[in-house]
């Protein structure tokens, strides 16, 4: 599965560009848009935490990078709903 299913990307890429070169970074999400976006398609609970993953900005985004680096990426997404959401 790619990694960067969630981000957005430029329309015309240039094949030669590296791929860290050609990924946009997410746009900035509220909270409650982010519920929203979760509740209107009926995520189930790992894909939630994919999503909300994705998502953070500020402090979060530097607790789930070390969280990552310290228990590995497969393990961060299995992360339950109920902990990432706090």
């Amino acid at each position: 599965e790619d990694p960067y299913h969630l981000l957005d990307y430029d329309e015309e890429e240039d094949p030669e560009m590296d791929t860290e070169e050609r990924i946009m970074p997410p746009k900035p999400m509220s909270e409650a848009r982010m519920r929203e976006i979760i509740r209107d398609h009926e995520c189930k609970e790992k894909d939630r935490v994919k999503f909300a993953m994705a998502t953070l900005r500020g402090r979060a985004l530097t607790w789930s990078n070390r969280r990552t680096k310290s228990t590995g990426i497969e393990a961060a997404n299995n992360t339950p709903w109920s902990e990432v959401k706090k």
